[in-house]
C-alpha cells in the first residue's frame, strides 16, 4: 500500500470516529459547540502527525492545547478554575501531546515500513534508508516538478569522515551508518526523503524547502549525528544545494546516481 493512501485512510477513519462521537453525544449538552471544537482539534493533530511526522504533530499538539485553553477562557471568567476544568485541560493536553508526538513518531516509522514492504529493492541494507537507485529516481522526479511548477526545492549531502569508518569491522561500520541514518530520519518530515549513497554519504531531498530552511536542517542534522556518534566537528560535513542557483549541480548529482549499463544488467 502506498503511504499516501494509508495516510488518507487514517485521516478519514479519524474523521468518522469524531463525527460518530458527536452524534452519540447527548443532544441537550449545553456546551456541544465546545465539544465539537475539541474533537476537531484532535483530528487536526492526527492529520498533522500522519502527514508531517513527530515534529509536525508536536507543533499541532501545542497549538491545539493553546486553542483548547482559549476555548475555556469564558468558563474560567465565570466559574474560575474548577476541578472538572483542570481535569479536562490535563486530559486533552495529554491526548493532544500523545497523539502528536508519539503518533507522529509511529507514523514516521510506519512510512518507512510501508516502503520496505512495498519497495524493499529501493532500501539500503546497511542503513535501512533509501538506496542510491531510489535517490536517483526521487531527485530526478523532484527536479522535473521544480521545472514545471517552480516550487522550492533543496537537497543536502551529508558526509561522514572516512576516519569514522576505516579500520573498522563491517559490523561496526554498519552500526555507525545505521546510527547516522536513524538520526537523519528522525530530523526529517515525512514528505522528505533520506537516502544512503554509499561510503558514508547521505542525501536529504527536501521538497517545498528554500535554501534558508535547508541550511537549518543541515546544521541540525550534522549536530545530531556528531552527538550520537561522539564525533568531532569536522567528522560530519553537509553541503546544501537549492534551486534555482544550484539547479545545475543537482541535475549533475542526479545523473551521477543513475546506475551504469553494467549495473542495470540482470545477474546471470
Amino acid at each position: 500500500m502506498d503511504y499516501r493512501r494509508l495516510e488518507t485512510l487514517v485521516i478519514i477513519t479519524g474523521a468518522i470516529l469524531v463525527i460518530a462521537g458527536l452524534l452519540l453525544a447527548p443532544a441537550a449538552q449545553p456546551y456541544l459547540w465546545q465539544e465539537i471544537a475539541t474533537r476537531a482539534f484532535t483530528l487536526v493533530v492526527l492529520a498533522a502527525a500522519a502527514h508531517w511526522g513527530r515534529d509536525g504533530g508536536a507543533v499541532a499538539a501545542a497549538l491545539a492545547i493553546v486553542a483548547y485553553i482559549a476555548l475555556r477562557i469564558p468558563d474560567l471568567s465565570i466559574d474560575g478554575v474548577t476541578p472538572d476544568m483542570t481535569r479536562g485541560i490535563l486530559a486533552y493536553g495529554l491526548t493532544y501531546g500523545a497523539l502528536g508526538v508519539i503518533g507522529g513518531e509511529v507514523f514516521g516509522r510506519l512510512r518507512y515500513l510501508v516502503r520496505r514492504l512495498g519497495e524493499s529493492v529501493l532500501l539500503d541494507d546497511d542503513t535501512g534508508v533509501f538506496n542510491k537507485a531510489y535517490c536517483a529516481q526521487a531527485l530526478s522526479t523532484a527536479l522535473t516538478a521544480y521545472q514545471r511548477y517552480e516550487r522550492p526545492l533543496s537537497v543536502v549531502v551529508v558526509s561522514l569522515s572516512p576516519g569514522l569508518l576505516t579500520d573498522l569491522r563491517p559490523t561496526a561500520q554498519r552500526k555507525i551508518l545505521r546510527s547516522a541514518a536513524s538520526s537523519l530520519r528522525h530530523d526529517m518530515r515525512i514528505a522528505d526523503d533520506v537516502g544512503h549513497l554509499g561510503q558514508g554519504r547521505f542525501l536529504l531531498i527536501l521538497r517545498e524547502t528554500p535554501r534558508g530552511g535547508a541550511e537549518v536542517v543541515a546544521d541540525r542534522s550534522g549536530s545530531h549525528i556528531r552527538e550520537s556518534l561522539g564525533a568531532k566537528e569536522t567528522a560530519v560535513t553537509a553541503v546544501v544545494l537549492s534551486a534555482p542557483e544550484g539547479l545545475d549541480q543537482m541535475a549533475a548529482l542526479a545523473r551521477s546516481l543513475e546506475p551504469s549499463a553494467e549495473e542495470r544488467q540482470p545477474s546471470a
